[in-house]
């Protein structure tokens, strides 16, 4: 059985070559469902995750990751992804896809880059966006965790940082902040 395992996903890493997105889709969906992958084959996926030109791959690739990647891989992509995103072409910012990975550690990881003394105001706001993509679910749940860790422990710092991320959360924008159509008259206001 680990035979036929390893052999369908050499058969799946083929598919993430191809030049059609369809075909990258498939590997990426197929590798998600495996469970376990090697780490060469969850790097690759962080690979498409980051670059791929299609936004489809892009998103099943993290989709995937959030299902078999390990730590290191994971640890590495949000590193990426706190980075500015290039000014070019703003709407296809890869951080929009963090929502994918759905992971504890993954805000724990975002919270600690927040919390950091030394981080520079852009990162810091970065780390925020990034967040609030997560989700309105699964972030107050692990920053509680994290205030009530911290208060446990008597880590007075932790417990700070997590109540104020707790009382900022709500005004956090996201990547992509959708905008109502009454938003957008105020901006660009039409003329009958």
């Amino acid at each position: 059985r680990p035979a036929v395992k390893a052999e369908l996903i050499e058969k799946w890493l083929v598919l993430l070559d191809r030049r059609l997105p369809r075909y990258r889709w498939i590997g990426c969906q197929c590798l998600g469902a495996a469970r376990t992958i090697p780490l060469e084959a969850q790097r690759r996926l962080a690979k498409l995750a980051r670059h791929d030109p299609d936004p489809y791959v892009r998103r099943v690739s993290m989709r995937a990751l959030g299902n078999v990647g390990e730590p290191e891989v994971i640890r590495g992509l949000v590193e990426d992804l706190l980075k500015p995103a290039p000014s070019t072409r703003p709407w296809s910012d890869p951080g929009d896809l963090i929502e994918e990975l759905r992971s504890r550690p993954v805000v724990e990881q975002l919270f600690a880059t927040w919390r950091d003394p030394q981080l520079a105001e852009p990162q810091r706001h970065r780390a925020e966006q990034l967040m609030a993509t997560m989700g309105p679910l699964l972030v107050p749940e692990v920053l509680s965790g994290l205030l009530e860790r911290g208060e446990a422990a008597g880590d007075a710092g932790l417990a700070t940082a997590a109540r104020t991320a707790l009382a900022g959360f709500r005004s956090w924008r996201r990547i992509h902040e959708r905008i109502d159509v009454a938003s957008l008259q105020q901006l660009f206001p039409f003329h009958s």
